[in-house]
């Protein structure tokens, strides 16, 4: 009788040790099954200027209750990965259930951008002339050329001319900081902002785009450099507008 009683104990521990195993603490569902679970999809911020395209593949876990607990991103530009992350972070989906209980669920999330080129860059068109260091640097005549003497007649004279970032820094008059943001300051991210710069005639930046930098940076960047002020770029003695770039650093003080 008693070795009947320990057959069905011994029975028994193995039954619930393989009920246990059988309902897993996280589970591998396909990514179209997750979007039909989404209830709340806050969608990404880029910084200002920031061209968005390319795709890119996250690797997400989303905890018991529905709110993502973990994400890393696999493939795909890092700018726009580390957008993706920041709106994932705010995402939420009904929770997951097997077997009527809900379980932690890994799953991915594929998305791809493209943005066509906003109405502010067709009107303007694109920029006439050639990085110089100097005007004058190319000969007279030719087609985007910084003449140095006054054109002769048929000549076409650019409405724009492209500097290099060493001839536009020459002619600042007034710079202004960027603020360390304080989310990158506090995720220690450090580097470079790189800028497509238009200024108009009188020195102003009329406008400006994001090439490359991080997106914690880079709105901090484009604020600045929004508020500078050049000297009019002449050209046979007349202002002319300018095509350049801007290249700001950001370095956390050891």
């Amino acid at each position: 009788m008693r070795r009947t009683a320990l057959i069905v104990s011994f029975t028994i521990l193995c039954a619930a040790f393989a009920a246990a195993q059988a309902k897993p603490d996280g589970v591998s569902v396909p990514p179209e099954v997750m979007e039909k679970r989404l209830v709340k999809r806050v969608p990404p911020k880029f910084p200002p200027g920031m061209r968005a395209n390319g795709s890119v593949e996250l690797k997400v876990v989303v905890d018991m209750s529905g709110h993502p607990a973990s994400i890393e991103q696999t493939s795909g530009d890092p700018l726009l990965g580390a957008a993706m992350v920041e709106a994932i972070k705010q995402w939420e989906y009904r929770p997951y259930l097997v077997d009527g209980k809900p379980v932690e669920v890994e799953t991915t999330v594929n998305v791809s951008f493209k943005t066509t080129v906003s109405s502010t860059l067709v009107d303007n068109p694109p920029p006439q002339g050639v990085v110089g260091d100097s005007p004058g640097s190319i000969p007279t005549g030719q087609p985007g050329g910084l003449a140095s003497e006054e054109p002769k007649q048929g000549v076409t004279v650019p409405l724009r001319v492209r500097i290099s970032s060493g001839v536009a820094s020459g002619l600042i008059v007034k710079k202004v900081a960027p603020l360390y943001p304080e989310e990158a300051r506090a995720e220690h991210v450090q580097g470079t902002v790189l800028l497509h710069v238009m200024i108009d005639k009188e020195g102003n930046v009329q406008h400006v785009d994001l090439i490359s930098g991080h997106p914690l940076l880079a709105p901090a960047a484009i604020e600045a450099v929004r508020q500078w002020k050049y000297k009019p770029y002449l050209l046979n003695n007349h202002p002319m507008e300018v095509d350049t770039q801007v290249r700001v650093n950001f370095t956390l003080a050891k």
